[in-house]
């Protein structure tokens, strides 16, 4: 069975799809479109927030808020044209994330249309073994779009992960999609 859920959109060409398998029912897929200009030119800013990984909790953001500033990595699907407010950064709270339950909650009550898991959660080593789960538990407990990533895949982390073949999977490739740049894009963010 194959449940979507589909925001009314007049342009198919001018919409972003984000699969979300639900926690419930694993083996229906969950469709959420995005309009890439739904805020544009209404005066309104799109308000997204990011969560991090533990590890990295002092860490200052500085790759992330460049990317999307540039509108790389993750942030890509966001036009240059739209105004963009980040209304909460935080950490996961270390494994096995104590915060992903209820911040979430927070960031939305601050207008978040859109949460965005860190570059960290995929680029550690190890990776964030939660991070799907993570995904599906803030999408169908708090109805909101969950994205992979941040800034772009550093290409140290990239060469690091390509030899260990920790990125394999089907599942990994389609993680690490948002945030896997071009060489010369992954090179910036060494």
């Amino acid at each position: 069975m194959n449940d979507t859920k589909h925001c009314t959109r007049s342009n198919p060409e001018d919409t972003l799809e984000l699969n979300m398998v639900l926690l419930r029912k694993p083996l229906c897929s969950y469709t959420v479109l995005l309009d890439k200009n739904l805020w544009k030119g209404k005066g309104n800013k799109m308000k997204i927030a990011i969560i991090i990984c533990e590890r990295y909790k002092s860490c200052a953001g500085g790759k992330c808020f460049r990317a999307l500033r540039n509108r790389e990595g993750a942030f890509d699907i966001y036009s240059k044209d739209e105004s963009l407010e980040i209304v909460g950064y935080t950490s996961c709270g270390g494994c096995p994330g104590g915060n992903i339950e209820y911040v979430p909650e927070e960031m939305i009550k601050n207008g978040a249309e859109a949460i965005h898991l860190a570059t960290g959660f995929v680029v550690g080593y190890p990776p964030c073994p939660y991070i799907s789960h993570f995904k599906k538990f803030i999408e169908l407990k708090y109805n909101i779009p969950v994205i992979i990533g941040t800034h772009p895949i550093p290409q140290k982390y990239y060469i690091t992960h390509d030899k260990l073949n920790t990125w394999d999977t089907e599942e990994w490739q389609e993680l690490i999609k948002p945030t896997l740049a071009n060489e010369l894009t992954r090179k910036a963010y060494d």
